[in-house]
């Protein structure tokens, strides 16, 4: 689908459909892309991106980011895109998905390899790549990223671009992100029957960190952490690249059925509590302050009073137990040597109030809440932690060396944050400047 053409007859814009399926809400985002053709013509001229449609429902048939009803996911899947396809005024029929299901997971590596003319070439480059696929897609996993954090000759390190250099072994430190296949392969079936096709599946932590990291987040490293309704994963960058990543299987919605269990009442009632009344800021009286009678107990003895104290030791007892499994994974992974120097808190369960400070404490370091940085003609408004990994998959995908296994066609990107950010990718993934297709 093309949006118009130039005075050559090339195409100026094209859709681009962004997809986040979540277990609370189905997110699309239609947003304009510049065309590989309007790139090439002219080079050097800014081309914006704009947002053209955006639709939002209720997630039915999605559990913890796998299917779990393909017809309810179905659906919901065809309202979302069915949304944004009206407010853009253009049909779609290829989407990038954000992915948090499947145990998705991340694993540092190195690969090597023998030059094969004592000179290191592209095709040795290639070999190595392609050797680390094959490690990481074994035991029904699947790759989604193999991003490249430093090149060593003969044992050397300190490379920026080993092309053209002399030796007779090339080594090249790996991060590889990967899933569970068949939960991928589930999600491409349920798209196909929303008349869908996927072009590129993108590993939700990671999108979600391109859409709130800060400059300065970039350069001194930073753990994204995005709290989703079954799911909250993480995202860890440290010394100028991409260095980590995962899931856990705590979300809001485990903090719904805590307060549904501890106090007997329905989950209904449990979420509209949590909607409320939840948070994790204390106070003297919150001990006596008793909130809206909950309804009649399950055993039917009579109507339930629930303090603010207790609602906020339940919710502040599951919001310990996921910020502390975060915590040990990633130590756990040796990817901050010198401990966690600032946490960025986004998604729909980022909001909650004192998860900031609460999270400080419990972090020792400086901790913020990360709201997306808005592609270039997004309103303002719309640029909400929820919306975070959605809003992460354009970059991903605009981005130059966001994403290292796609060709980078663009010669321009909008001004601003989407500027420094394929700036920073340039500097970091030093060989990714090359031509589309090469190794």
């Amino acid at each position: 689908m093309l949006f118009g053409a130039n005075r050559h007859g090339r195409t100026t814009e094209t859709p681009l459909a962004l997809l986040d399926i979540g277990s609370s809400k189905v997110a699309c985002l239609i947003v304009s892309s510049p065309s590989r053709s309007a790139a090439e013509a002219q080079i050097g001229e800014t081309l914006g991106v704009r947002q053209l449609g955006l639709g939002m429902t209720r997630s039915r048939g999605i559990r913890g980011g796998a299917v779990a009803d393909f017809a309810e996911a179905e659906e919901a899947i065809k309202q979302a895109v069915g949304e944004a396809e009206t407010e853009a005024g253009v049909p779609v029929d290829e989407v990038v998905v954000a992915l948090t299901g499947g145990r998705l997971q991340s694993v540092n590596f190195a690969g090597s390899a023998v030059t094969s003319s004592g000179t290191v070439a592209g095709s040795d480059i290639a070999k190595v790549l392609e050797a680390g696929k094959a490690y990481v897609e074994q035991n029904g996993r699947s790759l989604l990223h193999l991003h490249r954090l430093g090149y060593r000759i003969d044992g050397q390190g300190g490379i920026r671009n080993p092309r053209g250099q002399p030796g007779h072994k090339l080594s090249i430190d790996l991060n590889a992100v990967a899933a569970d296949s068949l939960v991928i392969r589930n999600l491409e079936a349920l798209l196909g029957r929303s008349y869908l096709t996927v072009s590129h599946v993108v590993a939700a932590p990671y999108a979600s960190a391109l859409a709130v990291l800060t400059d300065e987040n970039l350069r001194d490293g930073a753990v994204v952490i995005d709290l989703g309704a079954c799911t909250t994963t993480f995202a860890v960058f440290g010394n100028g690249v991409f260095t980590h990543s995962g899931s856990i299987a705590f979300g809001g919605q485990h903090i719904t059925h805590d307060i549904a269990q501890a106090f007997a009442i329905p989950v209904n009632q449990a979420e509209r509590i949590k909607a409320l009344y939840g948070n994790l800021v204390g106070a003297m009286s919150d001990e006596h302050e008793f909130l809206l009678p909950t309804g009649k107990s399950d055993s039917g003895t009579g109507e339930l009073s629930v303090t603010r104290a207790q609602l906020r030791r339940v919710i502040a007892h599951r919001i310990g137990e996921t910020l502390q499994a975060v915590r040990d994974r990633v130590l756990a992974s040796g990817v901050c040597p010198e401990g966690l120097r600032h946490v960025v808190l986004t998604g729909g369960a980022s909001q909650l109030a004192g998860l900031v400070e609460a999270a400080e404490a419990h972090f020792g370091c400086v901790v913020r809440t990360g709201c997306p940085q808005p592609l270039t003609g997004m309103p303002g408004a719309a640029a909400t932690p929820a919306l975070s990994a959605l809003i992460g998959l354009g970059y991903a995908v605009l981005v130059p060396g966001a994403l290292p296994q796609l060709s980078q066609s663009q010669k321009s990107l909008p001004a601003g944050y989407a500027g420094r950010l394929g700036q920073w990718f340039k500097d970091s993934f030093w060989d990714d400047e090359r031509p589309a297709g090469a190794a």
